[in-house]
C-alpha cells in the first residue's frame, strides 16, 4: 500500500533454485488469468485455470531411474568425445585475478528493432535455421578472432523439459528444469558467414536430446569407465543462454511488469563464479538484448566492450548475407 492517491503494488520474487524462466511464464499466465477474472466480477470459487502437469518430485524420480538405463548410456561416447577437444583458454587482462561475484560487471549490447526482426524472421528463413544457431555462429566467429583459435567450448543452457517419457508432461510444472551441457564448435577452414552457420547448425543438431543426458550421466549415473571422463571434464570458460522472446510474456498490455527496483545480489559477493564470461540474451521491447558478464579482476571493461561490438558486427554480417538478393549461399 503506497498511500492515498497512489496505486498499490504486488511484488513477486522467488529464487532460481526453485523455479526457472519457463516457470515464470506459467506463474504469470495463471496469475494474470485469475486477476482478470476477478476484475470482471468473478469469485475465487469460480476461477478456472488450466490443469497442473506432472509433479516435479515425480519427474526427478524418473530422471534418477533413467540415469541408470541402457537407453541413456548410448549417449556416453558422444559426450566422452568432447573431453578430448583441444580448446584455447580465454585471454585475460589481469592474470591471476579472482573470478568472484563481487568483481562482476557486465556489458550490454543491443540490435535495433529492424535488425532484431530480420534476425527473428528473415535470416532464419534464408539460412534454413533458428535464431539460436545464428547467435551462436556470431559468438563462435567473434571468439575465434579474440582467442586466435577456431575452436570454442561453450556451456549451453536449455529449458530441460524434454519429451523423454510418454507418460509424463511437465509443460506446466513449476520448478528448476534447466539442463546445462557443453558444446564444442569448430570453425577450422570456415571463412564465410553462411559456411559458419552450417557448421554451427550441424554441431547443434548432433547434440542428443538437447543435452539433458550430459548432466544425468555426469551426476546421477553410477560411476563407471564410460562416464568417468565426463566427471573429470574441464569446466568451459564461456556460458551461453538465449531466453527467447521475453516481451511475449511481459508485453505492453500485460497486467504485470518487471520491478524497477534493484533486487540486490543473487549470491554472496565472496562466492566464486563458474565462468569467466557469461553471455545471456533475449528479446525485450522488440529488440535483441545481449549481456556479457565478466569479472573486472580478470578483464578490463574496454576489452569486453570491444568484444561486444565485434559480436554485434558478426550478427549484422549474418543478417546482411541472409538479406542478399541471391540468398546467403549464392551471394558468397
Amino acid at each position: 500500500n503506497l498511500g492515498a492517491g497512489r496505486p498499490g503494488r504486488l511484488l513477486l520474487a522467488f529464487h532460481h533454485l526453485v523455479a526457472d524462466g519457463v516457470s515464470w511464464r506459467i506463474v504469470l499466465e495463471d496469475l494474470t488469468t485469475a486477476y482478470r477474472m476477478l476484475r470482471r466480477g468473478g469469485t475465487p470459487g469460480s476461477l478456472a485455470l488450466p490443469p497442473k502437469t506432472t509433479a516435479y518430485r515425480d519427474w526427478a524420480a524418473r530422471l534418477a531411474e533413467y540415469a541408470g538405463s541402457p537407453a541413456l548410456l548410448v549417449e556416453a561416447p558422444y559426450w566422452r568425445e568432447l573431453t578430448a577437444q583441444p580448446v584455447a583458454a580465454l585471454p585475460v587482462d589481469h592474470p591471476g585475478g579472482r573470478n568472484t561475484y563481487g568483481a562482476t560487471d557486465d556489458v550490454t549490447l543491443s540490435l535495433s528493432a529492424a535488425e532484431t526482426q530480420a534476425l527473428l524472421q528473415e535470416a532464419p528463413a534464408a539460412y534454413g535455421t533458428q535464431i539460436n544457431d545464428l547467435l551462436l555462429t556470431a559468438l563462435a566467429r567473434t571468439f575465434a578472432t579474440w582467442t586466435g583459435s577456431p575452436q570454442l567450448l561453450v556451456e549451453m543452457e536449455g529449458h530441460g523439459r524434454e519429451d523423454l517419457f510418454p507418460d509424463m508432461d511437465v509443460s506446466r510444472t513449476v520448478g528448476w528444469f534447466t539442463s546445462i551441457y557443453p558444446v564444442a564448435f569448430d570453425l577450422r577452414g570456415v571463412r564465410q558467414p553462411a559456411d559458419a552457420v552450417r557448421a554451427v547448425k550441424d554441431t547443434l543438431r548432433r547434440v542428443p536430446n538437447r543435452g539433458i543426458g550430459f548432466g544425468l550421466l555426469r551426476y546421477l549415473a553410477d560411476a563407471s569407465d564410460e562416464v568417468a571422463p565426463l566427471r573429470a571434464m574441464p569446466q568451459p570458460e564461456v556460458s551461453f543462454n538465449y531466453l527467447g522472446q521475453l516481451d511475449q510474456v511481459l508485453n505492453e498490455g500485460a497486467a504485470f511488469a518487471p520491478a524497477r527496483e534493484d533486487r540486490g545480489p543473487d549470491r554472496s559477493l565472496r562466492g566464486g563464479r563458474t565462468y569467466p564470461l557469461e553471455v545471456n540474451g533475449g528479446i525485450m521491447a522488440g529488440r535483441l538484448q545481449l549481456s556479457l558478464a565478466y569479472s573486472d579482476a580478470l578483464h578490463r571493461r574496454e576489452t569486453i566492450e570491444k568484444l561486444g561490438q565485434e559480436y554485434a558486427a558478426a550478427l549484422r554480417a549474418i543478417i546482411a548475407q541472409g538479406q542478399a538478393p541471391a540468398g546467403p549461399d549464392e551471394a558468397l
